[in-house]
């Protein structure tokens, strides 16, 4: 009686130790949140959180090294120019400020973003025997604006821009970055990514090695692409 006790007692010490072995540190769709809210919403706390979670994976460093204020700075220094560009350089060095308050608006825009989870699957990774792929369906949501750029823009069609005078593009440029900075209307976007299973000591963590252009750059597309075709006229 006593050898079959301890048999059975060894036997589920032993089945606890392989299930805690594939213990998932977080669940996909929680996983997932810190890297939207991290790549997207460019949240401090997730980006830590993220590299907490991820530390184990990469010897104890960060794997996520980003300065979120220097990023926005250098995208809308260089929006700003591209769109001022087309513009004469009188007209154009005297609305420096306004051109980039207007992408700053897009921009913040963009970072206030929203997503909701649809649906998660996990299925077999067909390339590494008994790992699983983690199959997420998710919405995006924007603030947009209630009137269209080429709305507003549509007063200076027949207009070569290089004409515009410093005050007349001023006012453009206001009226642009007020169309973001009083948007109200909703606009959603359907988008699936795949997070791979990483196994370190045991544990299972949720990653993708393209991950951050796989979530950042289809929505960068979506967001703004009217407006880089915009600026390219």
């Amino acid at each position: 009686m006593t050898k079959i006790k301890l048999i059975w007692t060894l036997f589920c010490v032993l089945t606890v130790q392989i299930f805690s072995a594939q213990t998932e540190v977080k669940k996909p769709a929680d996983a997932f949140d810190l890297y939207f809210k991290a790549f997207v919403n460019k949240n401090e706390t997730a980006l830590k959180a993220l590299n907490d979670y991820m530390r184990p994976t990469v010897e104890g460093k960060d794997m996520y090294a980003i300065d979120f204020t220097e990023g926005n700075s250098e995208m809308i220094a260089n929006m700003s120019d591209n769109f001022l560009s087309i513009f004469s350089p009188t007209a154009a060095k005297a609305n420096k400020k306004e051109a980039e308050d207007y992408f700053a608006a897009m921009i913040k825009n963009f970072n206030e973003a929203t997503y909701k989870i649809n649906s998660v699957k996990l299925v077999n990774n067909e390339y590494v025997k008994g790992e699983k792929i983690a199959e997420i369906s998710y919405r995006v949501t924007f603030k947009m604006p209630n009137e269209a750029s080429d709305d507003i823009l549509s007063v200076y069609k027949n207009k070569n821009p290089k004409t515009l005078k410093a005050d007349e593009l001023k006012q453009l440029l206001i009226s642009l970055k007020n169309t973001y900075s009083n948007a109200t209307k909703e606009e959603s976007i359907d988008r699936e990514i795949s997070l791979y299973q990483l196994k370190e000591k045991g544990k299972i963590y949720y990653n993708s090695g393209n991950i951050y252009e796989e979530i950042v750059t289809n929505l960068t597309d979506f967001y703004f692409g009217s407006d880089d075709e915009l600026a390219e006229e």
